[in-house]
């Protein structure tokens, strides 16, 4: 086999693995990072004539407590969920009626499901003070749907799920996407 043929086999081989290298990257990658700071504050109440017509969850800190509201849409609908924390403990959970299913076999882990028909239903939490982070997740139906969760008073979406709140130093890109540093 000539050299020529074996250098490009060689190319074609190296580049093949440097795009599935950056495909896994990517799909490994595929975690939304925010600031935790964007959780302070409700977000803004939407008009009754929404025309997403879908379940959202509001997501948002206030006097010490995690808070999600989760808002019916137009049909019935399950949203299943989970917090975790790193390093840390969630506590003093608070739910708005016993439809509301907690499971929370570790401290750092909670996950819920909610049946949601046509009342809002909330869950509230107290995080412990030694955590780094805050992890979100949640399906509708099975599905998940980052734009159904509104995040602090802004109301920013997430980008996908799950959604990784982080108390870490402050990232380039959520100044254009936030609005601060």
């Amino acid at each position: 086999m000539s050299p020529l043929i074996r250098s490009r086999r060689g190319l074609c081989l190296a580049a093949t693995c440097a795009l599935l290298a950056g495909g896994l990257a990517r799909e490994a990658g595929a975690l939304d990072v925010v600031p935790f700071r964007v959780l302070h504050g409700r977000p803004p109440s939407l008009p009754p004539d929404d025309p997403a017509g879908a379940p959202r969850c509001d997501l948002w800190l206030e006097g010490g407590r995690l808070h999600l509201l989760f808002e019916p849409g137009q049909a019935p609908a399950t949203i299943d969920g989970r917090l975790l924390l790193e390093e840390g403990a969630i506590k003093d959970v608070q739910i708005g009626s016993e439809a509301f299913q907690i499971r929370q076999g570790k401290p750092e882990r909670l996950l819920w499901e909610i049946p949601l028909g046509a009342q809002s239903e909330t869950l509230s939490v107290t995080l412990s003070g030694d955590f780094s982070a805050l992890t979100v997740d949640m399906t509708v139906n099975g599905r998940e749907i980052p734009s159904a969760l509104r995040i602090g008073e802004r109301g920013a979406r997430a980008r996908s799920l799950p959604l990784r709140l982080d108390l870490g130093p402050a990232r380039g890109d959520w100044i254009e996407r936030f609005g601060f540093h």
